[in-house]
């Protein structure tokens, strides 16, 4: 997916495009920093063990979360068999 976003930033950036990749570089290596900090100060904080239940409760809650996303709404059953 990054190397996507990355092309489609390349190819919308156009003239502006060497300055545009430097920038989301930087995001996405401070993003990744970040990520690496906070992880390590849950681990420091609340221990290796409970990391796993962290971890277990993010996974059920983004489950869950795409599952109402991608549900279609009442309207959209009929008219998605209507058309076939």
């Amino acid at each position: 997916m990054f190397v996507g976003l990355q092309t489609w930033l390349l190819r919308s950036a156009g003239a502006v495009a060497q300055p545009a990749s430097a920038i989301y570089v930087a995001i996405f290596n401070a993003a990744i920093g970040t990520g690496a900090f906070v992880g390590g100060q849950l681990i420091a904080s609340a221990g290796l063990s409970e990391m796993v239940w962290l971890a277990a409760g993010i996974m059920v809650g983004s489950t869950l979360l795409i599952a109402l996303l991608k549900a279609p709404l009442p309207g959209q059953i009929g008219a998605a068999t209507a058309g076939a």
